[in-house]
């Protein structure tokens, strides 16, 4: 199996279900709206999400892409955005991360289409996700990417690893690497679109927040773009690259 995703301790993270009603996809443990939500520049797009506690412990819902003109209320399950005059992004890709008060996190993927915005890129066909089962000293095990590019699905892996620990960039990190791999190949589907699809894996710097928050660095800022544990050895994990 690619990608197992569970939470190491005995607290369940939160759970997305549904956004504006529609209810969200699962894939290789990844979370998201396979169906891009639209809306037009200057138009305001309401966006309500259904998400819940198992435990009933209190939770909030960060978003570390916003973009410009968003407005998430803190503690609320719902928010709304008006894509400013002169938005350049017809695809926007965002996260949004449910994380409660012990630290247990879910994240879910989705975008937002512009249509009359300036360039000329489509829906969801930009996603692309990073995922990895690897010994956590010794990053040992393999990365891939699961990507749509063109309304192509492309699987690509990468077996060969290679590791740095860098615990003194990521201080609230449990642990923090910076790794490139290599021997890049084909797994399934048509990759001949995806910039990413390479022998070798550029340098990428990603931390671990127990109990299953990840974190990527994002031109020097660690951002919560996926989720992750360690479970029998191995840290499994998923993250949205932007």
């Amino acid at each position: 199996m690619f990608l197992l995703l569970a939470c190491g301790s005995g607290n369940t993270p939160p759970r997305f279900h549904t956004v504006n009603e529609i209810e969200i996809r699962n894939l290789f443990g990844l979370h998201f709206l396979e169906t891009p939500l639209t809306v037009n520049v200057g138009e305001r797009l309401d966006i309500e999400i259904e998400v819940d506690d198992p435990q009933k412990d209190r939770f909030r819902l960060l978003w570390p892409l916003a973009p410009p003109g968003w407005v998430w209320p803190e503690d609320s399950t719902s928010g709304h955005w008006t894509p400013p005059e002169g938005w350049w992004e017809r695809s926007n890709d965002l996260s949004v991360v449910a994380i409660d008060k012990h630290g247990a996190s879910d994240v879910l993927y989705l975008s937002i289409e512009v249509p009359d915005a300036e360039d000329e890129d489509t829906g969801f066909g930009e996603l692309a996700y990073l995922f990895g089962a690897v010994e956590p000293e010794t990053f040992e095990g393999y990365l891939g990417i699961y990507s749509f590019r063109s309304g192509l699905e492309c699987q690509w892996i990468w077996p060969t690893t290679h590791l740095v620990r860098i615990p003194e960039d990521c201080p609230d990190c449990a642990l923090a690497w910076e790794f490139t791999a290599r021997d890049g190949m084909l797994y399934e589907g048509d990759c001949s679109e995806e910039p990413l699809a390479l022998e070798w894996l550029p340098p990428r710097r990603i931390g671990h927040v127990e109990p299953n928050t990840v974190l990527l660095d994002v031109d020097g800022e660690w951002l919560p773009l996926g989720e992750g544990s360690i479970e029998d050895g191995l840290f499994n994990f998923g993250v949205l690259l932007p």
